[in-house]
Order: structure tokens, then sequence, then C-alpha cells
């Protein structure tokens, strides 16, 4: 059964939790999806603030202004499983492939 875009979402977001969970990841976001070159695959980016990041902020001068993380999913498109997670600032979708 292929995995849709739906499912591919809610794989990502999930492994990007669990995975990254050290770092306290909140406010996890869909950011965009697409597919590999070949079509085997989805390329889902997600992005998450870490609350390390956020304790590092500048809260305590009302300024609430933190990085957020971007991680770009590789999905199965057959069986859902992930193939890899790549920071998205050092690189493009593409590049996942």
């Amino acid at each position: 059964m292929a995995i849709d875009t739906k499912q591919a979402v809610s794989i990502a977001l999930k492994h990007v939790a669990e995975l990254f969970s050290e770092a306290g990841p909140s406010d996890l976001m869909l950011e965009e999806i697409d597919t590999t070159k070949d079509g085997r695959a989805w390329l889902v980016t997600v992005s998450f603030i870490r609350e390390a990041d956020r304790r590092l902020g500048l809260s305590a001068l009302g300024v609430d202004f933190v990085k957020r993380q971007y991680k770009v999913v590789k999905v199965d498109k057959t069986a859902g499983g992930v193939l890899a997670i790549k920071m998205r600032s050092k690189v493009t979708p593409q590049d996942v492939e």
C-alpha cells in the first residue's frame, strides 16, 4: 500500500519529535512536501524550536526570538520507513535524494 502525503507528514513529524526529544522540540510545523526525482520517496520539511534555544532567547526583555530548526525527512512511499533526516539549512530537498 502506498503512503499518501498525510501519512508521510505524520511519519515525519513523529520521527523528528522522537529523535530530537532530548532537545525538547516544540511548535513542530510542516513547512513543505515534495517527492524525490525518481518518485520513490516523500521529502517532508518540518521545523521546530528547541527548548534549549528558547531559554537562551531574550525573554527577560520581553523578546522571544529564537531560531527554528529545519529538517528534511525522506519517507519511503511504499513502506513508510524513514530513509534519511537532514538539516534543511545545509541542504536543499534535492540533496536528500
